[in-house]
């Protein structure tokens, strides 16, 4: 099973680094930004695939990147005419 948000410790995993770095980038804002579910942070799945082959740009420049694209698709993922 390939769960869609994954939980700090299996972000990290899934990205290949410690735990401790993971937490340490995401202070540093240099991860995408997590989910906050109550107190529990989680990590979209496909966000991280997406982050990865754009090269782990700073969280900043990712937050830029995913506004850019979302303007230039649709709502179903389309581009707009």
């Amino acid at each position: 099973m390939n769960p869609l948000l994954l939980k700090t410790v299996d972000a990290a995993s899934f990205c290949g680094v410690t735990l401790r770095l993971w937490r340490t980038w995401n202070a540093l804002g240099k991860n995408p930004a997590p989910v906050r579910i109550g107190k529990a942070l989680f990590w979209n799945r496909d966000e991280l695939v997406r982050w990865v082959e754009a090269g782990c740009p700073r969280r900043e420049h990712w937050n830029a990147l995913s506004r850019k694209k979302s303007r230039s698709t649709d709502s179903h993922g389309g581009k707009k005419e």
